[in-house]
C-alpha cells in the first residue's frame, strides 16, 4: 500500500497488487495507532479480498488503537512483541501461519 506522510496527515491510494478473490497479508514493523494498517485492510477489503491478516514485529497500540480492534477489515492481527496488548490481539509468531492453514 501506497503510503505518505506530510505534517502529520497520511495520503496514498495505490494497492499493488492483484488480492480479487484471495487472502491478504500485511506485513509491518510496528503498529502504533493503527491507522495505516486499517487504511491498507479497506483497500484490500474494496478490492476484493476474502480475508485479511496483518503481522508487525511490534505493537504500541496507542491513540487510536480501539478502532484498530474494532474493524471488520482485519481477521487477524498477530505480533512478536508488544508494550500492551487488548485481549483482541494475538501475541504469537506461529498464530498466523496457524490461522492460514485449512
Amino acid at each position: 500500500m501506497e503510503k505518505y506522510r506530510s505534517s502529520g496527515v497520511v495520503t496514498g491510494e495505490l494497492l499493488a497488487g492483484d488480492v480479487s478473490g484471495k487472502a491478504a497479508i500485511i506485513v509491518d514493523d510496528l503498529i502504533s495507532t493503527g491507522g495505516t494498517l486499517i487504511r491498507a485492510a479497506e483497500a484490500c477489503r474494496r478490492a476484493g479480498t476474502t480475508k485479511v491478516f496483518a503481522a508487525a514485529a511490534h505493537g504500541l497500540f496507542v491513540g487510536g488503537a480501539p478502532a484498530l480492534f474494532a474493524t471488520p477489515a482485519l481477521d487477524s492481527i498477530t505480533v512478536t512483541e508488544e508494550a500492551y496488548q487488548p485481549k483482541a490481539a494475538i501475541s504469537s509468531s506461529c498464530s498466523l501461519n496457524r490461522r492460514l492453514r485449512p
